[in-house]
């Protein structure tokens, strides 16, 4: 099951200033008037300014809920999720008809069945609310509920969301249900909105290489590292995709260093880059990384069989054929498909 993050950043609420109750506006210290937000308002500003609205308990419940509202939004701008759950929270008690705060909450909720439901309601109250229809389809994607996701990014989109995020999660989303040529139009359309959407590439990149197309993966991987030279899962896909070519092994090296350098606890670069050198024929090095990447993802046939064929190269012929005969259990295809990566026992060796 693909899973794809809870994405939505900090809820941007374009609401009006404070109401009747002004008095706390008027404080001497300029401090309320900083909850309302603005381009020189700091996050840690505007937790000030609206803690004071909130503390002096001079403002009508609807106000204090928006005061609540803002602060949860910079809590979140300041990655404190807790903070800005309870808030949200709080502003919800105060104010239950606030599709906003529903929206904001669920945002930060930890599980996607209650992200969901708060997104439910924020929709049932404001039925055209785009936000809320892409950020539930993000939920859905988390969950594993690729039609829902679609159904929903559909929605927002339809509400005017036009936003490259929700292009690029389109996009994986297709990727999840194996249609490549909307996967592609998808990240195709994100990059178009923003050129230096490293994700985006990326993903597009790994949809070329479903369709067989190297030197397009390849391209759409330079173009994402480019963008963002430590974005590892890039520079991981790049080096694998040079390792099945075959070419620029040793650039495909230096990449999986790198990606495992950013992320030493990932299996899979660990894995590929052991792929590598067996390519290199260093089988030695095969069989340390593949053994690494194995402690980390045990059941993978791809690493049991890359594992098991460099011993077999190294003279291990009861250990290799150990590995081999446990990987093809997991995977009864695994010889054929190692094959293509030139991945051989001693004995399959041309």
């Amino acid at each position: 099951m693909r899973t794809i993050s809870l994405l939505a950043g900090v809820v941007a609420i374009a609401l009006a200033n404070f109401g009747p109750g002004q008095g706390a506006l008027a404080d001497p210290a300029g401090q309320p008037v900083w909850c309302a937000g603005g381009a020189q308002v700091t996050p840690d500003m505007r937790i000030a300014g609206c803690g004071a609205i909130i503390s002096d308990g001079l403002e009508t419940p609807q106000t204090i809920a928006l005061a609540f509202l803002r602060r949860a939004n910079a809590w979140e701008a300041k990655g404190d999720r807790e903070r800005a759950l309870a808030d949200f929270s709080e502003s919800i008690r105060l104010n239950p008809s606030d599709a906003h705060a529903f929206n904001g909450r669920g945002a930060v909720q930890k599980d996607f069945g209650q992200a969901i439901a708060d997104f439910d309601e924020a929709i049932r109250l404001d039925p055209s609310y785009a936000k809320a229809y892409y950020n539930r389809g993000v939920a859905w994607s988390g969950r594993g509920e690729t039609d829902n996701a679609l159904s929903d990014f559909n929605e927002a989109l339809a509400f005017g969301f036009a936003d490259a995020r929700l292009y690029h999660d389109r996009g994986a989303a297709w990727f999840a249900k194996g249609d490549m040529d909307k996967a592609i139009a998808d990240y195709t359309q994100a990059l178009q909105l923003a050129p230096r959407l490293a994700q985006a590439s990326y993903g597009r990149g790994l949809a070329w290489y479903e369709k067989g197309d190297m030197d397009r993966a390849i391209a759409d991987y330079d173009d994402a590292i480019r963008a963002n030279p430590d974005y590892g899962p890039a520079l991981g896909a790049r080096c694998w995709a040079r390792a099945i070519e075959g070419t620029d092994l040793g650039k495909a090296l230096d990449d999986c260093n790198r990606a495992i350098e950013l992320d030493p606890g990932r299996g899979l670069h660990l894995g590929q880059r052991g792929i590598v050198f067996f390519r290199l024929g260093k089988f030695a090095n095969t069989i340390a990384d593949e053994t690494a990447a194995l402690a980390l993802d045990a059941d993978n046939p791809d690493f049991l069989f890359a594992k098991g064929a460099a011993e077999s190269r190294l003279g291990r012929s009861q250990d290799g054929t150990a590995d081999m005969g446990r990987a093809r259990s997991l995977n009864p295809s695994v010889a054929d498909q190692a094959a293509r990566w030139a991945v051989r026992s001693q004995n399959d060796a041309p």
